[in-house]
């Protein structure tokens, strides 16, 4: 018996935690950085990590990744595959990784981020057309999205040196700020 109130408690919790609105300066906020996989499978496969504010907003938007361009340390092209990460709600982070014939020692491309500024918990009975789901694998009800802004961003990024092999199938903890890459040049560009 005692067990449904703290469930309403939680669920209204999980509300107020979603009904959430991100300005303009957040939004020019994103970081993009370059990094290492950790993953055993893809261990030191360079990355390219996308960084969204750290609020509930952010699980609801959708990146895209442009085609990167990578290139090695005399400016010739390096021959790569990429691979799509998948969003870590935990670290506000959704990464592509790049599977490459060569040594890269820069990549540069685009990222046009969809994201839902202003959202609100859906009422019972809201049309079902209208919500947006969270992400795949986070722990957020569908709300309704009331504002979408569009980003887009522009990085030209060194490679990062590789991870000791002592961290592989480690998980990276989370900065508490995110740095900018010494080397990188990353133009966040918020639509209006």
């Amino acid at each position: 018996m005692k067990a449904a109130p703290l469930s309403l408690l939680a669920l209204a919790f999980a509300a107020n935690a979603v009904a959430q609105t991100v300005d303009d300066a957040a939004l020019q906020g994103i970081k993009v950085t370059s990094g290492r996989s950790s993953a055993w499978a893809q261990f030191n496969m360079p990355a390219v990590r996308l960084w969204l504010p750290r609020v509930a907003n952010s699980a609801y938007s959708a990146a895209e990744f442009g085609e990167p361009k990578l290139v090695d340390a005399k400016g010739s092209p390096v021959t790569h595959e990429v691979e799509q990460g998948i969003y870590d709600h935990d670290k506000w982070e959704n990464e592509i990784r790049f599977q490459t014939k060569g040594e890269p020692a820069r990549m540069s491309g685009t990222i046009h981020v969809r994201y839902p500024t202003r959202i609100r918990q859906a009422t019972p009975g809201e049309a079902k057309d209208k919500l947006t789901e969270p992400a795949f694998d986070v722990a957020l009800p569908a709300v309704v999205v009331e504002q979408w802004k569009d980003v887009d961003i522009t990085y030209d990024l060194p490679v990062v040196a590789k991870l000791p092999e002592s961290e592989s199938g480690t998980s990276q903890p989370l900065p508490k700020t995110i740095a900018d890459t010494p080397g990188g040049k990353v133009v966040v560009n918020v639509k209006h």
